[in-house]
């Protein structure tokens, strides 16, 4: 018998139904490749900033994990939608958002800005690709320490390089307000490629290895957003960087300090108080959008496990933005993160140098994020420590954790 015309639409509609369901489904279960990944984003002027990063699978969930060097950062969420994936990156508050394509993922790396979101293009490909393709042999040797200027810069920074047979480079470039992060890349014929990205920063840079006059020419640094800064270098055995001890001081007259804000539960928090009586206190001035802070934060971190009997830290936050809130929260995840264990304040001030020292009245001045102010146990200032060497610094890095083991030693035994 023939079906009546509303049965055959209610037929179709369910068989439609049906079909997007099944379309639903099909989408959903769309995953990026496993594997290695050479990455690029665009930058300024055109030009790309290469980048590397692993998909993997752990416990029937992937993840992502950037790879720069010898540092691993893994993501803190991984979300499938249909074609495109969202990677949620454990920092600075940005995100991957790409769309799946067979054996590649285009889309853009996402940072969300107080002063609105910044997109980014990107592209990276599942072949297992170098950082740097090998074009040429090497023909000059980087490795060691190098004098490098920044054109218009104040302070000369440091360029720490270790070469590998294959032309393989990693290192660091040190200034006084922190490192440039963990740096790979590698030496084709007489020049040198580095770069880095961690979800907060991506950097690039190129020259050509004088291997006559041991020095760095026709260097150019690619910041992101802004035109290439040129730079040289020179090969130095004995290179380091000016006192950081140095670099930020007191006023005049002035050795101690005192301060009210809120903790991240909103509580009122003054200084000094019960907890840092009698004790080594360490102030840190730091932002949850910091790399170096974020070396800095797991280094203080385990330093306080240890001798927390003895020690008092208290972390001041200086975020991008003035709504308490907003800055609360990412210093949450911060705090969340790195599992810190000691109190974490959020000032309400901004991460310009000048806001700091509207907060702080006893400092004459402030260069950078981090600052460490190293206080003694009657409260008097002892030292400021301006930036930190992190782990991709190689010695530098632990040049700092001895000399600062001897420091804290040194204070303690004081009365």
């Amino acid at each position: 018998m023939p079906l009546k015309p509303t049965l055959l639409l209610i037929l179709s509609v369910l068989g439609l139904c049906s079909f997007r369901a099944q379309s639903k489904n099909i989408s959903s279960i769309l995953k990026p490749k496993n594997g290695l990944y050479k990455a690029d984003i665009k930058a300024f002027g055109g030009n790309t900033i290469p980048f590397q990063f692993l998909i993997q699978e752990k416990s029937g969930k992937q993840e992502l994990v950037l790879i720069n060097a010898e540092e691993r950062i893994k993501s803190a969420g991984f979300l499938i939608r249909e074609d495109s994936v969202i990677i949620t990156l454990p920092f600075f508050d940005a995100e991957l958002r790409l769309r799946i394509l067979s054996d590649k993922l285009e889309g853009n790396w996402v940072r969300y800005l107080p002063a609105g979101n910044r997109y980014y293009p990107m592209l990276a490909m599942a072949n297992g690709a170098p950082r740097f393709k090998e074009t040429e042999k090497a023909k000059v040797k980087v490795s060691g320490l190098w004098d490098i200027q920044f054109k218009g810069y104040h302070h000369p920074d440091v360029g720490e390089f270790n070469q590998e047979e294959n032309g393989r480079v990693t290192g660091s470039i040190l200034s006084v307000t922190g490192d440039y992060r963990f740096l790979e890349g590698r030496v084709n014929g007489d020049s040198l490629y580095l770069s880095t990205f961690d979800g907060a920063h991506a950097y690039f840079y190129k020259a050509r290895v004088n291997a006559v006059n041991h020095s760095l020419e026709n260097g150019e640094f690619y910041p992101l957003n802004n035109p290439p800064i040129s730079f040289s270098g020179q090969f130095n055995p004995n290179a380091k960087l000016p006192d950081v001890y140095s670099v930020t001081k007191m006023k005049a007259g002035v050795d101690t300090l005192g301060f009210h804000f809120k903790d991240i539960k909103g509580m009122d928090y003054t200084y000094p108080n019960a907890y840092t009586k009698n004790k080594i206190t360490l102030i840190q001035f730091f932002g949850s959008w910091c790399p170096n802070c974020m070396d800095e934060t797991a280094f203080l971190t385990e330093f306080y496990k240890k001798h927390k009997d003895q020690l008092a830290i208290i972390g001041l936050a200086y975020e991008r933005s003035e709504d308490w809130n907003l800055s609360r929260n990412a210093v949450q995840r911060f705090s969340d993160r790195f599992q810190i264990p000691y109190p974490t304040l959020v000032t309400g001030f901004k991460n310009q140098n000048a806001d700091v020292l509207s907060s702080m009245p006893a400092l004459a001045n402030y260069e950078g994020f981090p600052t460490l102010i190293i206080i003694d146990k009657k409260g008097k200032v002892q030292k400021i420590h301006t930036g930190f060497s992190g782990p991709g610094t190689g010695k530098f890095y632990t040049e700092f954790e001895n000399e600062f083991n001897e420091l804290f030693k040194e204070l303690n035994a004081e009365n």
